[in-house]
């Protein structure tokens, strides 16, 4: 479902907070062979995937980090 620009980074934060604690649960509890293992093949296509937006989404902080310091803009 896609999210009204008011709140998209709210929604996307909450998403993500759970993707990344149903990874770090499986791999603390010695499961992620099995958690892996369980996805369906388009749930493993788009894991694989998200991985590469979240390296993207970092260079994309990384400039915004570059941008905000130039103006002085403080966006923490």
């Amino acid at each position: 479902m896609a999210n009204m620009s008011y709140c998209m980074f709210e929604n996307t934060y909450n998403d993500l907070t759970q993707c990344y604690q149903a990874i770090a649960d499986a791999v603390n509890e010695g499961e992620l062979v099995g958690f892996l293992a369980n996805m369906s093949t388009d749930e493993r296509e788009a894991f694989r995937r998200m991985r590469s937006l979240v390296n993207d989404m970092v260079e994309a902080y990384d400039a915004v980090d570059d941008v905000v310091g130039e103006y002085g803009v403080d966006i923490r």
